[in-house]
């Protein structure tokens, strides 16, 4: 199983409601196709863009600080 279908199943939900881990699960998803490692979901392409890349990693890294020791085991 690939990373993307692995995201894929981490953040689906049965209520259909948000989720910390869906938006975790969608910034992940989104620093992988901005690396070129997983296709656009609007165009269905895939191309590098490390700027935008580097954002979304940055992004992730500051949840992690702000959210260790703040997240139930389902979420760490």
């Amino acid at each position: 199983m690939c990373i993307v279908e692995e995201l894929l199943i981490m953040t689906e939900t049965k209520s259909g409601s948000a989720s910390f881990l869906q938006f975790v699960g969608g910034m992940a998803y989104q620093t992988l196709v901005h690396l070129g490692k997983a296709p656009n979901p609007m165009t269905g392409e895939t191309g590098v863009d490390l700027p935008n890349a580097k954002y979304s990693i940055d992004i992730l890294g500051i949840l992690q600080e702000k959210t260790n020791g703040n997240l139930n085991p389902e979420e760490d």
